[in-house]
């Protein structure tokens, strides 16, 4: 019916188009499963008033979609529980496309305040997605002052109100950080302005719970602290309060986080409460059977890991983290390796419990250059992608300040654009990395068989989040290092874009005129270079 009422646009006929439209329309209101098959269709008519129609149609069939997932998850029918979520998340995709995101963010909270557990999963994941684009489509729009305004606007708008749902709440807080160093000044502002606010609130209630409800008074402390880092005494209230409530694990991750990011004065009280930490979990670890043979299936290692971050939560963080990376990926023979690792060493007192700051870079673990002010998070391997070694990837982009800290002896300079990135060329970007393998190869902190250079496509898919955002890029494209095509202003080949996620290519093309280019590097094996 959509294809004929198009053919009587297409024929100067609107009548009889507006009259077939409008039957979609009687139909998706008495069927809102004619959505898959007729009103997404209208979508993407030629005519603007019939996009409008489909679009304000859409809306209510979102409302029931939603209503009705949640009442066929309540009745115990998940085949069309999941039928219905899967229609519902293509429309409020669908909206967001449009630009018609509130009423599809609406839609997802009801889904993420569901008791169904799947349901509310999936409410989370789809409106982190959507803010997510959102926030990359505001800044695109930064060359156009009055669009920018009205998009921002919309979007801190949307965030206060989504904030107030204790299930989003999370995901809020959690996407407006990731965004809160945007180069568009008005916007960045705005976001900090919430986090400031809403961590205040987080504080708030966490002191009045204080000595009536433990558990509830550490994840607001530990809220406040995940969304201002200057909140740092929160966070190590926190968790003392956790270990108070029996969840060291949750304690332990804050601890080791403080210890290698606080200030002088907290870093030392949590690496001293991790050291007391660790000295009471080795005769835990020595009761402990050893390990023998490899599980067979992911819910039998996830079982192991499981029972072991139950008995040994000084492991919680970076250690186990690796290992739950192996355990996703199907390589359950490593995993159960870095497991008894792990176990054994703590077992000796000879666990690393601080990600590496000073001496080389240890497998597995994250670490910062000092001076040059950039931060590497550890990837492990994926069979097929890289050489099986991992690599680290650095989490933000390289500034012109950072830039010139290592690349000293240059006879030019980088240029700042009017937003404030740096304008640095895929060469200033090459000896970047060249210089920082001299210097970290002489100073001894270069792991044998890794360097740092740029990343491949590969490598940038592994460091895209679920939403395609790659982790800590703020710029519009990113330098690439691609086998075989090495000299910048070419296009990734078809073997490239077949690697790479089809979410992230805009980032990787090369050099467009008037546009924010930056690099990220990562530290990875030799063998997975040129």
């Amino acid at each position: 019916m959509v294809a004929e009422a198009e053919a009587n646009l297409d024929g100067g006929d609107a009548s009889a188009a507006d009259a077939r439209f409008e039957a979609v329309l009687r139909s998706a209101e008495r069927r809102p499963e004619i959505v898959g098959s007729a009103v997404i269709g209208m979508t993407a008519s030629k005519s603007p008033r019939v996009v409008a129609a489909a679009l304000e149609a859409l809306v209510g069939v979102l409302d029931e979609l939603v209503a009705a997932a949640i009442a066929a998850f309540d009745a115990g029918e998940e085949v069309e529980g999941n039928q219905r979520q899967e229609l519902a998340l293509r429309v409020a995709s669908i909206l967001c496309e449009h630009r018609r995101e509130m009423p599809a963010l609406r839609g997802m909270r009801a889904w993420a305040d569901s008791p169904a557990p799947r349901l509310a999963a999936a409410g989370l994941r789809a409106m982190a997605a959507m803010f997510e684009r959102w926030a990359a489509r505001i800044e695109a729009t930064g060359n156009s002052p009055a669009e920018f305004a009205a998009e921002s606007e919309r979007f801190l708008v949307a965030a206060d109100e989504l904030h107030g749902s204790s299930a989003a709440m999370p995901v809020v807080e959690q996407t407006l950080w990731t965004m809160r160093d945007s180069p568009f000044r008005s916007f960045a502002d705005g976001l900090r302005e919430r986090l400031r606010r809403w961590a205040g609130e987080h504080v708030r209630v966490g002191r009045t719970l204080v000595g009536t409800n433990q558990k509830a008074a550490a994840m607001a402390l530990a809220r406040a602290w995940a969304i201002d880092s200057s909140a740092e005494q929160e966070g190590l209230d926190a968790a003392r309060l956790f270990e108070q409530a029996a969840m060291l694990g949750q304690a332990v991750r804050i601890y080791k986080r403080l210890a290698a990011t606080g200030g002088a004065v907290v870093a030392n009280v949590s690496r001293q409460r991790l050291e007391e930490l660790q000295a009471a979990a080795q005769p835990v670890a020595a009761a402990l059977e050893p390990l023998t043979g490899v599980p067979t299936s992911g819910e039998a290692m996830r079982a192991r890991v499981e029972t072991i971050r139950t008995r040994l939560p000084i492991l919680e963080g970076p250690e186990l983290d690796v290992i739950d990376g192996f355990v996703e990926q199907g390589n359950f023979v490593v995993a159960s390796s870095r497991l008894s690792e792990a176990i054994a060493a703590v077992r000796t007192g000879g666990i690393r419990i601080l990600p590496t700051t000073g001496g080389r870079p240890h497998q597995g673990d994250a670490f910062r250059l000092g001076e040059v002010e950039l931060a590497f998070r550890w990837l492990p391997s994926q069979p097929g992608i890289d050489s099986g070694l991992g690599f680290w990837a650095c989490t933000t982009n390289v500034a012109a300040g950072i830039w010139s800290s290592v690349v000293r002896n240059a006879i030019f300079q980088p240029k700042d654009e009017t937003g404030g990135y740096p304008r640095l060329s895929w060469n200033n970007a090459m000896l970047f990395c060249a210089e920082l393998n001299v210097r970290e190869q002489q100073a001894g902190r270069l792991p044998p068989g890794y360097a740092y250079s740029l990343p491949m496509l590969a490598q940038l898919e592994r460091m895209a989040d679920a939403q395609g955002r790659v982790m800590g890029a703020r710029s519009d494209y990113l330098w690439v290092l691609e086998p075989g095509e090495l000299l910048p202003g070419r296009e990734p080949s078809a073997q490239a874009r077949a690697t790479a996620g089809r979410e992230i290519l805009r980032y990787f093309r090369f050099n467009p005129p008037g546009e924010s280019i930056g690099f990220l590097v990562v530290l990875a094996p030799v063998a997975d270079g040129p």
